[in-house]
């Protein structure tokens, strides 16, 4: 569910039950700050940590006043989500509640991870849910204070949660694997989730719901999404079919019974249920764009219950002042002086007590000390434990286990140990969004300054597009092979017409081509790809300047019939006046050197600034190398020896390798401020 819930009708509920206004606004508060606290990395902070976090190992001293503590994330994040710790502690724990503990499921003979999966709270299995709920209430009948409040509403959040995300796991597996079917919205008359976007989210890692996309948390939709009854089930014969407004009033029913338990009151001799619960409806019945959401959701839920204040602001309880986010850092001793004051967090006790619960939570859940005690490791270590998802082409060789690695992996790339470069995974971001001349205009506001060459031909009642990249890539250099294709004569969209260019579909599995590719610096081999069957090959060597006319890249592409090479050879590069070879085995071989099409003119216009940022970049990663001997470019190795040797300017380097990758995985949505 969302803030519509998670605050809003929590808040009303507790208001409604007899709580009065600040009590109901903490209940309601922390409900919501379980979706919005994501800190993961140490912190540096001023206030000493309470003895929970000292003698758990979860905090240490580290300069005059000055505590590393390590939070407990409780809010969903994408890229935490690929990492096995986060999933059992954070998504299990707090969002997708199983029956029992982890640690239970897993003692019960024959368990399959269909145990895994969360149980509604009205479901007669449902036995952890209600001893977190009951702990909570009776915490805040034995005493209201911050810390019992705060218990409850954590609790509630849990409690609403099993309602929207029963069916699915917070871990990954086959439990998670789902089509959306439908996804209609009874407020709007639309289906809101097209073909498209459900193919997109069918290639997503089975974590959670990310296979339905948002569809399981908006109240206004009625789904019907397909599942796996077992491991077997290739047609995703389970269905997942409700009415989700009806759904979250039932369970609105529920919480409101353990409020009016907590508050001792019996709010049923005054009201009528039924009443309350059309007004309730009218005031969950609401869309709302992302952008000042909760703004307009007070201005709607105030016109409902106007004797109710809403207000939400996710940092006030647990920072003091208007801090703004700040970077997590692990800091040594020798560079705290340097970092102290634009690193360190000024806390309040809420903050360890958030935290201190979110810890006691997850180790319930597990049921097992032995996850938990990862967390204590990583103020010593610096390290992460990670696992990557099932679609890494690497994963048997490569593992994300550091903020940078999992930051490249989340981007849509691996790390190759044996040719020590960057490379582009299968199911990724990048395969969600296809491709278009938008992409291209949009290159360099991410630093990449390259030429791009786009081969255009029609086979099979597709337009087919195959491009190629080379250039410089903010600290790397690298190239590029990827397949495109949409139907032919398909109508142009308004958004193709005036911003985009046609938007090409990344071709599925089954229209792949073999691939290969060698990559020339003037003359002297950087690397090569062999013969390989993807929709996007690439390789990316970190630590390498150069300008796109320095580079040539020699490829071949091998196609599964005579016609479709003809179709290329004929429509495609001779058109462009390439020369070209081919080959019995309907392969193509060429050079890509100096590229035959138009390049984007707002390359030119920002590359020389551009290029300064990024020799800088390569400077300063070359220099850390050296100094360090560092062997590779595996992220992973960069980010611990950064976390433990780094001095400032290697650290705004780290920030930057974030930020670059960040926004890799997030171009399509800048494109329009980018386009000339």
């Amino acid at each position: 569910m969302d803030i519509d819930f998670h605050y809003f009708v929590v808040k009303t509920l507790a208001r409604t039950a007899g709580f009065p206004e600040e009590e109901a606004q903490t209940i309601a508060y922390y409900s919501q700050q379980v979706d919005d606290f994501t800190k993961c990395l140490p912190m540096l902070v001023r206030q000493e940590p309470p003895a929970f976090f000292l003698e758990s190992k979860y905090a240490k001293k580290i300069g005059e006043e000055v505590w590393q503590v390590l939070p407990h994330p409780t809010g969903i994040d994408v890229i935490q989500s690929l990492e096995k710790h986060y999933r059992h502690t954070t998504l299990a724990a707090f969002h997708f509640l199983p029956a029992k503990t982890l640690a239970e499921i897993e003692a019960e003979p024959g368990y399959t991870r269909a145990d895994y999966r969360c149980v509604r709270a009205d479901d007669a299995r449902a036995e952890l849910i209600h001893q977190i709920m009951e702990q909570a209430v009776e915490a805040v009948q034995e005493q209201k204070s911050e810390r019992s409040l705060m218990q409850l509403g954590m609790a509630l959040h849990t409690y609403a949660d099993t309602f929207a995300h029963c069916g699915y796991s917070g871990l990954d597996g086959w439990e998670n694997r789902a089509v959306i079917k439908e996804a209609f919205n009874q407020q709007t008359g639309k289906e809101e989730v097209s073909p498209q976007e459900r193919f997109v989210y069918s290639t997503l890692p089975h974590i959670g719901h990310g296979n339905a996309g948002h569809v399981p948390d908006i109240c206004t939709y009625r789904i019907d999404v397909a599942m796996c009854r077992d491991e077997q089930d290739d047609t995703c014969s389970l269905h997942i079919v409700r009415d989700n407004l009806q759904e979250f009033l039932v369970c609105a029913k529920g919480i409101l019974e353990y409020l009016c338990r907590a508050a001792q009151t019996n709010i049923y001799q005054t009201i009528s249920w039924e009443d309350f619960r059309k007004k309730l409806a009218a005031a969950m019945q609401v869309s709302t764009d992302e952008e000042n959401k909760e703004k307009k959701l007070i201005a709607h839920w105030s016109t409902v219950f106007p004797e109710i204040p809403y207000t939400y602001d996710k940092h006030r309880r647990l920072y003091l002042g208007d801090q703004e986010e700040r970077p997590s850092v692990s800091a040594d001793i020798e560079v705290l002086e340097e970092v102290v004051d634009e690193f360190t967090y000024d806390v309040t006790d809420a903050f360890y007590l958030y935290n201190e619960l979110a810890y006691r939570r997850a180790e319930l859940v597990v049921g097992t000390p032995d996850m938990l005690t990862q967390n204590a490791q990583i103020l010593e270590t610096g390290e992460i434990t990670a696992t990557a998802g099932e679609n890494a082409v690497y994963e048997d060789e490569w593992e994300p286990q550091t903020e940078l690695g999992l930051a490249v992996y989340t981007a849509g790339f691996a790390y190759h140990p044996d040719k020590d470069i960057i490379c582009s995974t299968m199911n990724n971001v990048q395969r969600m969004g296809g491709y278009c001349k938008g992409y291209d205009e949009a290159a360099i506001a991410i630093n990449s300054v390259i030429d791009s060459e786009p081969i255009f031909f029609c086979y099979d009642g597709f337009e087919w597009m195959i491009e190629l990249w080379k250039g410089q890539y903010g600290i790397e250099t690298g190239c590029e092979i990827g397949i495109y294709y949409r139907e032919q004569d398909k109508p142009l969209s308004i958004a193709e017409k005036t911003v985009l260019g046609k938007l090409y579909d990344c071709v599925p599995d089954e229209r792949m081509l073999d691939l290969r590719f060698c990559l020339l610096n003037e003359g002297q081999e950087l690397f090569a790809r062999d013969w390989t069957r993807h929709w996007w090959l690439t390789g990316f060597h970190w630590g390498i300047q150069t300008e796109p006319e320095q580079l040539e890249m020699r490829l071949g592409i091998r196609f599964p019939n005579r016609e479709m090479q003809q179709a290329f050879v004929c429509q495609g590069l001779k058109a462009l006046c390439y020369t070209y070879v081919e080959t019995d085995d309907c392969s193509v071989e060429f050079c890509f050197s100096k590229p035959m099409t138009p390049q984007p003119a707002v390359r030119e216009k920002m590359r020389k600034s551009v290029q300064m940022m990024n020799r800088e970049m390569v400077k300063t990663y070359n220099s850390f190398r050296e100094k360090y001997g560092i062997p590779s470019n595996d992220p992973n190795v960069i980010n611990q020896i950064l976390n433990e040797q780094a001095g400032i300017a290697e650290k705004k380097l780290f920030e930057k390798l974030i930020h670059f990758y960040s926004r890799k995985s997030t171009l399509k949505d800048e494109i329009q401020a980018h386009v000339d």
